[in-house]
């Protein structure tokens, strides 16, 4: 049987019945095209209305801040001693910023305790001493956090330790140095509470950032020109030294001499001689004058001179004494250097020595038999008392004696124990090497000390060995 061809009515429906369902797709998908085209329209009207973008105003306070920046690092450039530059950092930074009182403080690099500084605002009866003693705790804090600290009300703030009444805000920032390291501290106070904010203590570390560069500079410059002075100075203590200390030891009949002279690092304060007084006497001397270099050296030269001209005078060896002691004490001011002196007359002949020990250590006469005598006849260093009595020592010296005059660098030499080498020790060597000539007696006695104290030396070293033969 045939289908049934559909009317025209059913095909009219049929088509209605399609369009109806395809209409909510295509109705979707034209709103989206429109909606896509709507948002780029909106977009593009939004970029046009925009305004172009532009950059921070640069104001006048900035500008300000700026110039006075470039004048501060400016006026410490041209600064040279440390002082001068530290006055010139405190000036630059008041054109920065208002302060009623600053502190600039440099550390030591060894101690690391602050020791250098310029200060600002203060009173006149404050030292630098009492400042850093009462802000200790706080500067302390700085250095070793190595960050600033801001106090906007020092009166709410148990860190601020009062250094001026009328103080009311204080900022305190490191200066770093190369490598990191704090080298020193800026410390700023107000007289206005809250007169510091964030901002102002950005402009501080800013400021101590640019000019540490320049506290360095001048550090090493002041250390330059101390090694100069000192090596200056050293040269002419060396050459005072040099003509001081005899060029070569005595040859007196029946006797062996010797005699090693070590100074320590820098010229120092030991002084031995031997001064003829007739063809058959002589007097000898050994003596310790505290510190070094040149004023050292010059103790030195004047207790040389005295001597020279006392001894040739041909007076006895306590008048001798007494008038060096009474020529250092007129010079002698409380904690002045002090001088010992063991002096003595050798009578070659006789083989007699008269002495007088002016608190130095005792020389030590070894017997040729074995037992060790302390020549500690005589007083106290010279100097310091007007008047002192003196006693005299007398001794014979038979064949075989040996006669040790020394400084204290060889007794009081130490080792890593903190043990003195001491008396005992040098005689023991001494009557280990008494048969030998006083040279080798000498080297032994400076060996044994090396070997006791290796590296850890501190003083000078001055011996003297009279062997009688």
């Amino acid at each position: 049987m045939n289908a049934r061809e559909p009317s025209g009515q059913e095909d009219r429906d049929r088509v209605r019945r399609q369009r109806a369902e395809g209409f909510p797709a295509a109705f979707d998908a034209h709103q989206a095209v429109i909606g896509r085209d709507s948002a780029n329209e909106e977009r593009a009207m939004m970029i046009e209305e925009r305004p172009a973008a532009t950059e921070p105003a640069v104001t006048d306070e900035v500008l300000r801040g700026m110039r006075a920046m470039v004048e501060a690092f400016r006026q410490v450039s041209g600064a040279l001693s440390l002082q001068e530059t530290l006055e010139a950092i405190l000036e630059g930074l008041r054109a920065l910023l208002e302060y009623d009182a600053a502190g600039l403080y440099v550390s030591d690099p060894e101690t690391g305790r602050l020791r250098h500084s310029a200060m600002r605002g203060y009173s006149a009866g404050v030292s630098e001493a009492e400042l850093v003693s009462k802000g200790e705790r706080l500067l302390r804090r700085v250095m070793d956090a190595g960050a600033p600290m801001l106090i906007a009300d020092v009166a709410s703030d148990r860190r601020y330790i009062e250094a001026r009444a009328s103080t009311r805000s204080e900022i305190v920032v490191p200066i770093i140095g190369s490598g990191g390291r704090v080298i020193g501290l800026l410390d700023l106070e107000s007289d206005r509470k809250d007169s510091y904010d964030p901002l102002s203590l950005e402009l501080v570390r800013v400021f101590a950032s640019g000019v540490a560069a320049a506290i360095e500079r001048a550090i090493l410059h002041a250390e330059m020109m101390a090694a100069r002075r000192l090596e200056t100075e050293l040269a002419i203590a060396r050459s005072v030294m040099e003509g001081i200390l005899p060029p070569t030891t005595p040859q007196w009949e029946g006797f062996d001499v010797a005699v090693v002279h070590e100074p320590w690092r820098q010229v120092g304060g030991d002084y031995y001689d031997f001064i003829p007084i007739d063809g058959e006497r002589w007097a000898l001397a050994i003596a310790d004058v505290a510190g070094k270099g040149v004023p050292a050296a010059l103790l030195v030269s004047a207790l040389w001179a005295s001597l020279h001209s006392l001894t040739r005078n041909e007076l006895a060896v306590r008048s001798v004494i007494n008038k060096v002691n009474r020529f250092f004490h007129e010079s002698w001011r409380e904690g002045g250097r002090l001088v010992t002196l063991f002096f003595a007359e050798l009578d070659i002949r006789a083989r007699q020595l008269l002495y007088i020990n002016a608190g130095h250590p005792p020389a030590l006469l070894l017997r040729q038999r074995g037992d060790c005598e302390a020549l500690s006849s005589g007083g106290p260093p010279l100097g310091p008392l007007e008047a002192p009595h003196y006693l005299e020592g007398l001794v014979h010296l038979g064949a075989g004696d040996v006669l040790a005059i020394y400084t204290d660098g060889i007794t009081e030499a130490v080792n890593a124990a903190d043990e003195e080498y001491g008396p005992d020790q040098l005689s023991r060597v001494l009557c280990e090497h008494r048969a030998e000539s006083a040279s080798r007696i000498a080297r032994a006695v400076m060996e044994d000390v090396d070997r006791f104290s290796r590296s850890l030396r501190s003083d000078d070293r001055t011996l003297v060995i009279v062997k009688a033969l």
